[in-house]
Parts: structure tokens; C-alpha cells; sequence
């Protein structure tokens, strides 16, 4: 009887796959060769915004208030989203989360100016940054609420002794980013906004900005506008936050910017009950 010869018929064939996987691991490591880094540099953009954006103050509780950040800069960051532009361009996906970040900074420095410039890039990202697993993150939060961010801030820039902010910008703006924020108030899924960071409650804090300054300027419904903002920031504090809001004072606040935005929500809360 004839013997298999296994060699004669399996050695064409093992060089093929051989030939084969040496080209697809050769084509992985060229992808993460490429990939790797511009990821890594991505990731430590937003770590040194994350970074700086601990170090915003907002501005304390008042009826009245001109910015939302006393003492905001972000010349690290700015200076990181230069540098990744100029190494891997602005055609790319990593740079449509650049695009909101470097809108929002001219927006928290009070450059709208400049921030009305990039508002058609993030436009653009605000569809582009949407994840499949419906989790928010903050530049797709911010991206969506921009225009409501930019319009509301813009008019408040215009209020002066003798003129007024124009309230109907006010409340679309406020009720823009609520909508953002909680588009079914009654389903309302915290876990949505895990990977959000302190983008959420910052953003609801600013609509609850806008709030008061619709009642600034109508001196009516004082209650309605200011329990809309207090609950917004209250579905992004915890539980043990909300009982201590009473306390809180500006102790600390360098250390632990989360504090202002506890002041805000306990500063409405027991504003909304006073005539």
C-alpha cells in the first residue's frame, strides 16, 4: 500500500500561510505603529484640558454675573491641539474632538470672537462624536449645547447699566441646554453620562446661569426659573452632595472646583422659596 508523504503535500501550502500571517502581523504592526502614538497624543490633549479645566472657577452664586470663569487658562491645551494639527492634520476623527475643545476654551476665556469662528467645525463634530453605545461624552456634550453656550454668554456680555440682555435669547439658550441635558426628564439615565467628567454639571450649571438672569431681567416666575436650574445640577450631584449643600462654603474650592457648582444648586434651592 502507498504511504502518505504528509511533506509533499502540506509544504506548499504551510509556506502559503506562513507568507500569509507574516503579512497580516506586518500590516498590524505598521497600523499600530501609526496608530499608537497619535492616540496616546490624543489622550494626553484631553488630560491636560481635564487638567486645566479642574482649575475654571466658576463664578459664585448671584443674580447677577458677568462670566462663568474668573480664572480660566488654557495655554497648555491650546498649545497640544497646535502641535497635533500640525503633525497628523485636521482631516481626521481624533481632530473633530479637537475642534470643540479649542471652541469651547475661546468660549471660557471670553473670546466669542474667536469662538464664533469655529462654529461651523463644531457643527461639523457635534454628529461626528456621537457614540454608538449612547454614552455622552464631554466634547459631544459640549459640541451639542455650543451655539446655546455661545448665544447666552454673548448676551450677557451686552448687558451694561443702561441696556439689558435680550431675554428671549436667555431662555432659548438655559432651555437649549436642558434639552441637551435631559431631552425626557423623566427617564433620565445618569449612567448616560459616566464618561462626561464634571462637563455635564458644568453645562447645567451655566443654564441655571441663564435662568436667573431671565428673572433679573422679567422679575417674574422667580420660582419656576430657579428650581429649573436647581434641579438640572441635581440630577449630576449625588445624593450625599445635595445634603451637604447647606455647608459648603468657598473653603477648599481651589482644591475641589465641584464645590462651586454644590454652591449654585443649594443657592437656588432656597432662593427659589423667597418672594
Amino acid at each position: 500500500m502507498k504511504q502518505f508523504a504528509p511533506n509533499k503535500i502540506w509544504k506548499p501550502y504551510s509556506r502559503l500561510q506562513f507568507f500569509m500571517l507574516f503579512l497580516l502581523f506586518f500590516s498590524l504592526f505598521a497600523s499600530c505603529a501609526y496608530i499608537t502614538p497619535k492616540t496616546e497624543t490624543l489622550k494626553h490633549v484631553h488630560d491636560t484640558y481635564r487638567q486645566e479645566f479642574i482649575k475654571l472657577i466658576v463664578s459664585p452664586p448671584s443674580p447677577r454675573i458677568k462670566s462663568i470663569a474668573d480664572d480660566a487658562s488654557f495655554v497648555g491645551t491650546l498649545a497640544e491641539i497646535r502641535a497635533f494639527k500640525s503633525k497628523y492634520g485636521e482631516a481626521i476623527q481624533e481632530a473633530h474632538h479637537l475642534d470643540v475643545l479649542e471652541a469651547m476654551i475661546y468660549l471660557q476665556t471670553n473670546q466669542f470672537g474667536m469662538a464664533r469662528l469655529m462654529e461651523q467645525k463644531v457643527k461639523d463634530a457635534a454628529s461626528k462624536l456621537q457614540s454608538k453605545t449612547g454614552i455622552y461624552t464631554r466634547d459631544q456634550l459640549f459640541a451639542l449645547s455650543f451655539d446655546y453656550l455661545l448665544s447666552g454668554w454673548e448676551e450677557i456680555q451686552k448687558a451694561k447699566p443702561d441696556a439689558k440682555p435680550d431675554v428671549k435669547t436667555l431662555r432659548s439658550s438655559a432651555e437649549g441646554i436642558n434639552k441637551v441635558l435631559a431631552p425626557d426628564p423623566d427617564k433620565f439615565d445618569p449612567k448616560k453620562y459616566s464618561e462626561a467628567d464634571d462637563g455635564a454639571i458644568y453645562l447645567a450649571t451655566t443654564a441655571a446661569i441663564f435662568y436667573t438672569w431671565v428673572y433679573d431681567i422679567e422679575l417674574t416666575n422667580k420660582a419656576d426659573l430657579y428650581n429649573a436650574g436647581s434641579s438640572l445640577i441635581g440630577k449630576f450631584l449625588s445624593e450625599s452632595e445635595k445634603k451637604v449643600a447647606e455647608k459648603i462654603d468657598s473653603t477648599g474650592l481651589e482644591r475641589n472646583p465641584r464645590l462651586r457648582y454644590i454652591q449654585w444648586y443649594n443657592y437656588l434651592k432656597s432662593e427659589a422659596g423667597k418672594p
